[in-house]
């Protein structure tokens, strides 16, 4: 596929957004970046150096979803309430609803392919290394409203596509870390938080980082690969939480905890942890939802697929740590 395609890229001013659109600029793409607050100098300047088209996108507003895909050869959407815990209503429709907004809008404008962002979520919360989750795979044990937004808004992605025959692929990215950082996001803000200190025990979870450049090229090869068909995982295998404190201490020193809370008391503390949150009306810093799903064992997948038919091999969990 020619690299003077016209794309779009929705959430451009996100981690991954951003890094997806740095590197469409970079292979020569005409980007529009399609984002929120375009007049906020604080959200936007860091994408005006790129010299890309930018557009205001929310994509629950149909009209300017149709303005948006309009002219565009390709649609990258990457946009999504990324908000792990919190009112359903608020993270579930939005995700849902400006999905389906941008794969309508995109099929009736004539667009020839779509990229859509989906999460490694929708495959599951855990897995034993002798039977790792593949693209076939999807989670049945979701109970955190972002993970039953991704799992929802690509099941009706996917219904729509196959009903209209639209060549549309799905990139399924783990724990996403690494540099170009302008906010913290929920993924970067566990590095925030070893950085100064905010873990006097460590939690009993098991993360799957990838790094954001490695998703960002993924999404790219699967849009200039012409056989580039379905799902595709994105992300290394689990490592501890602990092991990620070794990581940055390496680089940055900082206290390790000596303690490793058990599963048990973890989901006890999200309990009363929640429970104080809502006596207070405050927000809870962890939900029993999350606690369980975060801690029903580490989660092994198979990228096979991945590095074989978009030939991309992943950075080590530790340079994107260090990155």
């Amino acid at each position: 596929m020619s690299p003077n395609n016209r794309v779009l890229v929705t959430g451009a001013n996100g981690h991954l957004g951003y890094t997806l659109t740095q590197l469409l600029s970079e292979r020569g793409y005409h980007v529009r970046a399609g984002m929120r607050g375009i007049h906020d100098e604080r959200k936007s300047r860091h994408l005006r150096e790129f010299g890309v088209e930018l557009v205001e996108l929310d994509i629950t507003n149909q009209a300017q979803v149709e303005a948006a895909v309009q002219g565009m050869d390709g649609v990258f959407h990457v946009a999504a309430v990324f908000k792990i815990a919190g009112n359903p209503a608020e993270i579930i429709l939005p995700t849902v609803e400006g999905a389906m907004n941008i794969v309508r809008a995109a099929h009736q404008a004539g667009v020839k392919k779509i990229i859509y962002t989906s999460s490694g979520r929708t495959l599951g919360n855990s897995s034993p290394a002798r039977q790792p989750l593949t693209e076939n795979d999807w989670n049945r044990r979701g109970q955190v409203p972002y993970t039953l937004a991704k799992i929802e808004a690509e099941k009706q992605v996917w219904a729509y596509a196959r009903q209209h025959d639209l060549d549309l692929v799905s990139i399924l990215p783990l724990l996403i870390l690494g540099p170009n950082i302008h906010r913290l996001t929920e993924s970067t803000s566990i590095i925030d938080n070893m950085l100064h200190n905010r873990y006097p025990i460590s939690p009993p979870i098991f993360v799957n980082i990838v790094d954001v450049r490695d998703v960002a090229l993924a999404h790219v090869l699967a849009y200039e690969n012409p056989r580039a068909t379905g799902r595709y995982i994105v992300g290394n295998n689990p490592i501890g939480l602990s092991e990620v404190f070794k990581h940055v201490n390496e680089i940055h020193s900082i206290r390790i905890p000596s303690m490793r809370l058990s599963t048990g008391v973890f989901r006890l503390y999200a309990h009363l942890a929640n429970l104080m949150a809502n006596l207070r009306r405050r927000t809870p810093p962890i939900t029993p939802a999350q606690a369980r799903e975060m801690t029903e064992g580490p989660r092994y997948v198979d990228v096979s697929r991945t590095e074989k038919e978009l030939s991309l091999r992943l950075k080590s969990p530790r340079e994107s740590v260090q990155d």
